[in-house]
Parts: C-alpha cells; structure tokens; sequence
C-alpha cells in the first residue's frame, strides 16, 4: 500500500525489493500511484530479473497494469478504478500478448449506452477466449438520459450479451454490476441471470447486480452476493 506521501527513494526501495524476489507470482497495489512510480516501474520491468515470474496483478492504478501487460504473459487481471474508453483501448492493446493466457478479469468501465456495455463484452471475449471468471462494473454515468431502462431493451441486451460469451468455452463464473439502477424487480432479474446463463453452458456462477447512484445495492436480487471480493483471494492462492 503506497502511503500518502511517497518519495522517489521509496519507489526504488520497492523496486528493488521486488527485483529480490525471483518466485514472485501475485503483486496487489494498492492507493494512488506517487508520480516517481509509474515510469519507474515502466523502466524496471524491461529487467529480466524483475518479477520474472509474476503471473496476476491488482491495482488501484490502470497505467501499472498496462505497464506490467506489456511485458509479462498475465492470467489475472484485477482493476479496482474505473477506465473510460482511452484508457480501456490502451490496456486491451498492452495485453494482447496474454490474450491465451489471461483467465481472470476485473474491469470498472464508463459507457454512455447500453450499445458500449454489448461492445465490451464483444470485445472482451474475443481478445481473451480462455477467460475462466469475468467480473466487470459498467456506470453509464450522470448523463444517461434512459430512466427508467425498458425491460425490453434490457432483455434483448442480455441476449446479446450471452451470444457474445459462447465463444468463452472456459467462462464458469460472471458477475456484471450496473450503475444506476433501471429500477428492476425480482423477476427480471432472475431472467437476466438466466438468459446469460443460457448462452454459456459452462458457466456455473451467475451475479447481476444493480446499483443505485449513492451506491447502495439492490442486494435481494443479486445472486450471489460477495463474489467479486472473493475472486482476488482465489486467484491468489491458485498463483502461490
């Protein structure tokens, strides 16, 4: 955990440290990055004796998971911050070497329609065929003019959706969070649960989780509450 004032000295002492630590696997940021670190870490990871073999990172900080996808192979890909398109185009180029390889991924992405919501998925399950857990947050921010969302642009929307997963063959578990909220009740929700769940065969976890613009969850609909915090621990203890 980066503390509030970090100097450069400690940003090279963290390097260093990590440079010691060949069998490296797992690396968690956490806190804004200070501004020494990100070309410092950009400029280290080049160094082959640089967390060799670190396979899964998580970071409160989009450009670090950029910088370590454009030199390692990645199978974990945990994102805690929220990526607007830019962002979100230049993490997806940095990781076209882990395409085959990366099995989990966390992305908190701003769309302005449900048209960007369908887009990323395509987009996600077409770059990475082998992911195994997918947990993604979409905000469709303050602007959004479709309130209440028609449950008949949502159902066909979910289908689309699923039609988009069937190529992820591996895919098991899914979590999809959506902000705010189209006021949904506990019967659509369960549809959305279940068109998903149609389309990917594979998939043995399903959350749809909707949320109002203070944050406060609709937790009676969500279908299995607690599973994106879980993924991180899980993921880690497969790393070890």
């Amino acid at each position: 955990m980066f503390p509030s004032n970090t100097y450069a000295e400690t940003c090279t002492l963290l390097v260093r440290l990590l440079s010691l630590t060949s069998s490296l696997r797992s690396l968690e940021l956490r806190g804004p990055s200070p501004p020494a670190w990100p070309r410092l870490l950009s400029d280290t990871l080049h160094f082959p004796q640089f967390a060799p073999c670190l396979v899964a990172i998580k970071s409160d900080d989009a450009e670090d998971v950029t910088s370590l996808a454009r030199c390692r192979r990645l199978e974990a890909i945990f994102i805690t911050s929220w990526l607007d398109q830019e962002r979100y185009d230049v993490l997806l180029q940095a990781a076209g070497d882990s395409s085959d390889a990366l099995a989990y991924l966390q992305l908190s992405l701003k769309v302005d329609n449900i048209h960007g919501i369908l887009a990323a998925f395509h987009t996600l399950a077409t770059r990475f065929p082998r992911l195994l857990v997918l947990c993604v947050q979409f905000d469709l921010g303050p602007g959004w003019t479709e309130r209440p969302l028609s449950w008949g642009t949502l159902n066909a929307a979910l289908a689309q959706m699923g039609a988009a997963l069937r190529g992820l063959h591996h895919l098991h578990t899914i979590s999809v969070t959506v902000f705010p909220e189209p006021m949904p009740n506990l019967g659509e929700n369960k549809r959305a649960i279940r068109v998903l769940g149609e389309h990917c065969d594979t998939l043995r976890h399903v959350e749809v989780r909707w949320l109002r613009r203070d944050g406060v969850e609709y937790r009676e609909l969500s279908s299995s509450n607690g599973l994106l915090r879980g993924q991180w621990a899980y993921t880690q203890s497969l790393a070890m």
